[in-house]
């Protein structure tokens, strides 16, 4: 099986300047797991999985990319690098075969989607994102420091 290698700095694009404290993994059964950013090499993406490799290469965790609902960037341990008063990001409908709504943009705010190999596929500063061009599969979409799935879907489901 391939491996592919998402390195979470440069999804994000994120200077080396700046210092985060963690990274918060988010499932859809409302669980969550939070990691030392200081402790995380890479994300690694299979066909059907999503592992968070140590530095020295050590497996932290590993779960299907179906399971994941977000991942989330903080600051601190406690507070996320949002300003309190902007908006959770969420998508609709999900997954999404034609246009895929997203709720909590903020005005001109910059929002990109990535394939599973870490390619920017689109960026836009919309509220609809027109997905009749990609293939079927999972997606990331980054809006500030959140990160959320999302599945193109055939028509047919």
């Amino acid at each position: 099986m391939r491996k592919r290698i998402l390195s979470t700095l440069l999804l994000l694009g994120i200077s080396s300047s700046l210092t985060w404290a963690t990274l918060t993994v988010e499932w859809l059964n409302g669980t969550k797991q939070t990691e030392a950013i200081s402790k995380i090499g890479k994300i690694v993406f299979t066909e059907d999985k999503m592992s968070l490799i140590d530095v020295n290469g050590n497996l932290l965790a590993e779960s299907e990319i179906n399971d994941v609902r977000k991942i989330v960037f903080v600051k601190e341990a406690t507070k996320e690098i949002m300003p309190q008063n902007e908006e959770e990001i969420s998508v609709y409908p999900n997954p999404a075969s034609n246009i895929l709504y997203i709720k909590g943009l903020n005005q001109q705010e910059e929002i990109h989607l990535f394939d599973t190999n870490g390619k920017l596929v689109k960026s836009c500063q919309e509220t609809e994102l027109d997905m009749n061009d990609l293939s079927n599969g999972i997606y990331l979409l980054q809006v500030r420091t959140q990160i959320v799935k999302v599945i193109k879907a055939s028509s047919d489901l």
